[in-house]
């Protein structure tokens, strides 16, 4: 068999050559495209940065406002409201109770209707610059609305107003025909019913008080749904705690008006505050009647307790009681105090808490322990001679009717000093104020996104184009 040799030479020139994956990357090219395209990059770099510029041009700038209030700790409380304070829930579901009432229709419902916040007032065509809008006004359209009340065919519709000069103007319906022809500070009734029920489907109730804009000048008007202006506020209304178990909320709002959102947050505040002091006040209002009441029906009891037991001591020439004796009518007299002291936090109670809440129940335990201890000691009593039994009958009626009196008294003089003082539970630490800077857009942010996106797209682009080209 003929042997094959190999030329050595042949095979250490082989050996030299480099191995070239097709997977390789010559760095080198791309360089070199990233050089030849460094105007291109810069010109799509300044082209999106323009994008951003113009953005920031044309966005809607978006303003922020917070008002801070603290709870004030209810445990500096003295008295009979120190005592109810102690015994509710944990604070945490006291601030997170707090939190629903101002989130309620009743508070925000009062800040709707006090702002007019359902009645949406949009310029359509401003006559000395000829500008179509449609961004809702409200403290600056020179139209001041007292009332807009509509039936259900106009409520949610858009009605159109046309200042006519003289302080007079038209109002169209949605297709354009004329409503109604008015005059600046006169009411307005369209389609009236006639009844209880107030207006019909197609009534309209307008007053405008002011109208001091140009003639011609055109605006929209439309009266919101009360629950869909309720429930747009509650979107717009952010309320959290400043910090666990700090009872510090923050109530803030975003919106394009700083004046306007400033404006609705301390309304809404104003509100809740008077519903605060007068849920707390109408409670201890309640608690002074039953006092009161209990009051009077005590005096009565212990003059006719002093007037049985002077009869019955002239009567009879009769001593003292034994010490013993003395002790148990003491302890009498205090246990009955306890019980109507106890009575009076129940019924501070009972109008915030149904009968088996556990603030209730735990009253009631302790009601029932007294009674259970007052029906011992009655049981001792009567074990007495019947003499002693009735003097000392009549002796506990005067020192309970007595001590009863005196207590009951002194629970009003305190009820009274806590009703003066309730509007001490709540401090607004830092009101609504109107806010100069944007929150958004934040015009650095903006740009360096702009710059560096444009950047990329740059780069994106050169390398591309070198990457398909190869």
């Amino acid at each position: 068999m003929k042997q094959q040799h190999s030329d050595p030479g042949h095979e250490e020139s082989e050996a030299k050559l480099p191995s070239v994956s097709p997977y390789e990357v010559d760095i080198r090219v791309y360089l070199d495209a990233l050089s030849e395209g460094k105007y291109v990059i810069l010109l799509i770099a300044f082209a999106v940065t323009l994008m951003a510029v113009w953005y920031l041009v044309v966005a809607t700038p978006i303003y922020t406002s917070n008002v801070l209030m603290q709870f004030m700790d209810k445990g500096n409380s003295s008295g009979v409201l120190g005592e109810i304070s102690d015994a509710l829930a944990t604070k945490n579901s006291v601030v997170d109770a707090e939190m629903e009432i101002i989130r309620s229709r009743r508070i925000l419902g009062a800040a709707v209707e006090q702002l007019k916040l359902n009645i949406i007032i949009e310029p359509k065509m401003l006559p000395v610059i000829g500008w179509g809008g449609g961004e809702p006004c409200w403290s600056d359209c020179g139209i001041t609305i007292d009332s807009l009340e509509s039936g259900s065919k106009y409520t949610g519709k858009k009605l159109t107003l046309i200042s006519i000069g003289n302080e007079k103007y038209k109002l169209l319906d949605p297709d354009g025909s004329l409503l109604v022809e008015g005059r600046v500070g006169e009411r307005q009734l369209i389609g009236e019913s006639g009844n209880k029920q107030g207006l019909s489907p197609t009534g309209i109730d307008l007053l405008i008080s002011a109208l001091d804009v140009e003639t011609g000048s055109e605006f929209s008007l439309t009266r919101k749904p009360l629950l869909r202006s309720l429930e747009d506020l509650s979107k717009e209304l952010t309320i959290k705690e400043e910090g666990k178990g700090t009872n510090i909320l923050r109530l803030s709002m975003e919106g394009d008006n700083p004046q306007h959102i400033a404006i609705v947050l301390n309304t809404i505040v104003e509100n809740y505050l008077a519903y605060s002091v007068g849920k707390k006040t109408r409670e201890i209002q309640h608690m002074i009647d039953f006092v009161q009441k209990e009051t009077s029906l005590s005096k009565k009891k212990l003059e006719q307790a002093e007037t049985a037991l002077v009869e019955y001591l002239f009567s009879h020439n009769s001593a003292g009681l034994s010490s013993e004796i003395t002790k148990l009518m003491n302890r009498l007299a205090s246990i009955e105090s306890q019980i109507t002291e106890l009575e009076i936090q129940k019924v501070g109670s009972q109008s915030k808490y149904t009968n088996n809440h556990p603030v209730i129940l735990t009253i009631t335990r302790k009601i029932n322990l007294l009674e259970s201890e007052k029906i011992d000691i009655d049981k001792r009593l009567k074990l007495l001679p019947e003499e002693e039994r009735e003097k000392e009958a009549l002796l506990r009626d005067v020192e309970a009717a007595k001590q009863l009196y005196i207590l009951l008294q002194s629970k009003e003089q305190e009820l009274g000093v806590a009703l003066s003082g309730i509007t001490n539970t709540i401090e607004v630490i830092d009101p609504a104020q109107v806010s100069s800077i944007p929150i958004k857009p934040q015009r650095l942010l903006v740009m360096g996104k702009g710059i560096l996106l444009g950047l990329f797209l740059g780069l994106f682009y050169v390398i591309g184009r070198r990457a398909l080209h190869a």
